[in-house]
């Protein structure tokens, strides 16, 4: 939660104070911010607003909310008339970063595109929900692509062999929409296992993996901590395994040690 700053030649101490005001302070969300509005079965709402990601208990008490959209929105725009366009996206909500950037998408000069869809793409702890949007996004043709990786990531990524063997975890469930594709594999089987058991329950069918080989010149990125971007439909011919597995429910530190080592796929070019 965002502790809004003390006013100026006040003590420190009063910030908290405020805080407490503003929590308790009569005052109805605003008609507009209802759009942003979701309601819990638990009985709370959540306000999913691109400058805020809040609970509210009593929609008649909302001066934090309005205090922190006003807060990041007063930021954004000095960052925008700055042309600070790290500092402007990094004003937004993490999972409303895709559709900010491809909204603001031609105001942004060619490198700073790449680098800032990069960043947006690698903040996602779920990339499946923007799916159609990342593939557009990605799919420009504008130039400085190479601005997507760092010098050293695309010195790694030109010593890969032609054909790379990728994995990609997810959830085999016939109710709901085909997960096996997407932009997002990985170089380490171990990281599509810890995927597909990530957050699985009984009600999303079973873990699997998708095996699969890619060309190269097929990945539009390479990030060593985060593995390979790539277009749709481009990695083949593909296995899959069910690959349920309670180890793999735990924290990515404790089931992917030793950390994976590219240098392994190097031995193969």
């Amino acid at each position: 939660m965002t502790i809004p700053d003390s006013d100026s030649g006040r003590p420190e101490e009063s910030a908290f104070e405020r805080l407490r005001e503003l929590h308790e302070r009569y005052e109805p969300l605003r008609p507009e911010l209802q759009q942003h509005l979701e309601q819990t079965r638990f009985g709370y709402f959540l306000i999913r607003h691109p400058f805020c990601n809040q609970t509210i208990i009593d929609l008649e008490r909302c001066a934090m909310v309005h205090h922190i959209i006003d807060k990041h929105t007063a930021k954004a725009d000095a960052c925008f008339e700055a042309q600070d366009w790290e500092g402007y996206l990094g004003c937004v909500e993490i999972y409303s970063q895709p559709k900010w950037l491809a909204k603001d998408a031609h105001l942004l000069p060619d490198e700073r595109y790449w680098a800032l869809l990069g960043q947006a793409y690698r903040h996602q702890k779920f990339t499946y929900g923007y799916r159609d949007l990342f593939e557009s996004l990605f799919s420009s043709n504008r130039p400085g692509r190479e601005n997507l990786m760092e010098p050293d990531e695309r010195a790694l990524l030109a010593r890969f062999p032609d054909k790379v063997t990728v994995f990609r975890g997810f959830w085999d469930d016939e109710h709901d929409e085909d997960f096996s594709d997407g932009n997002a594999w990985t170089l380490d089987r171990r990281a599509a296992v810890w995927f597909a058991n990530r957050c699985w329950t009984k009600e999303h069918g079973h873990p699997m993996v998708v095996e699969g080989v890619v060309k190269k010149d097929d990945i539009l990125a390479f990030w060593p901590s985060d593995d390979v971007v790539v277009p749709f439909n481009v990695v083949r011919p593909v296995k899959f395994k069910h690959a349920g597995s309670k180890r793999a429910r735990v924290s990515w530190d404790k089931y992917i040690s030793p950390p994976f080592d590219v240098e392994e796929i190097m031995k193969k070019a």
